[in-house]
């Protein structure tokens, strides 16, 4: 993947960003043919030297047929943090099939973050969804190749790490992500309730659909609006789905 220029944040103007790797997770072993935690279905395609640079489009190509099998044949709900405002955007481009991600992203799928953005009026992320449902959260340090730790670990670290050859500390990271996304989802869906911990310390929730499912985002945009006006720069929900939106408005 792409690495941005230090201390950018409009990955917006960098595209297209590239994907490095991916994989999801879930408790299914019918369909991965592991146990939990290590039932994560990879994406990448590893070389005798390492992995590539980036994914190659018949890789992305082949992750969406993976997700749309998962969910029409396997009744799965795909759980993300902020994937329909950036996972799905990027799978799309990188794979062409724009169609399916946005099908994907709108109704086959919950994402958290959003569910946050439309049922408070903020966004949050994936450490407080993991402290809110009392499980461990993103890896903030890995280990290097050459021996020593790199603390402070997030994403937007990765794509310079994967592109230097620290390929493990990169899946360690992502395989980490991705386990504790699918247990802040079981969480929420055993109390029937999104919670998690602000910064400050208070507790904060959003309701599961009445039947005790998660909402997909074609769900959430059907909630009333909050009232953030004492936010400086709200997110709006229909701006994070656009993309998704006029896709689907043009059939």
């Amino acid at each position: 993947a792409k690495v941005l220029p230090e201390g950018e944040t409009d990955w917006q103007a960098h595209r297209p960003l590239g994907i490095s790797c991916a994989a999801v997770c879930t408790r299914d072993s019918a369909v991965t043919g592991l146990s939990f935690p290590d039932a994560v279905l990879w994406f990448g395609h590893k070389l005798e030297s390492g992995y590539q640079p980036a994914m190659s489009k018949a890789e992305c190509a082949e992750l969406v047929k993976q997700l749309r099998h998962l969910t029409e044949a396997h009744g799965f709900t795909i759980a993300t943090v902020n994937g329909v405002g950036f996972d799905f955007q990027i799978l799309a481009e990188e794979s062409g099939m724009w169609r399916e991600c946005a099908d994907l992203a709108l109704n086959h799928h919950c994402d958290l973050m959003l569910m946050s953005v439309c049922g408070k009026g903020w966004r949050t992320g994936l450490d407080a969804f993991a402290v809110g449902a009392g499980v461990e959260s993103k890896l903030k340090e890995v280990a290097l190749n050459d021996g020593s730790i790199l603390q402070g670990m997030d994403g937007a670290k990765a794509p310079e790490l994967w592109a230097k050859g620290e390929y493990e500390a990169v899946l360690a990271c992502l395989k980490q992500d991705v386990i504790a996304t699918l247990q802040a989802a079981e969480t929420a869906v055993s109390r029937r309730r999104l919670a998690w911990t602000s910064s400050t310390g208070r507790d904060w929730w959003v309701r599961l659909n009445l039947d005790g499912t998660l909402p997909t985002v074609a769900e959430m945009l059907t909630w009333p609006r909050r009232d953030v006006s004492w936010l400086d720069d709200p997110p709006n929900p229909l701006e994070i789905c656009g993309w998704a939106l006029e896709l689907i408005k043009k059939e």
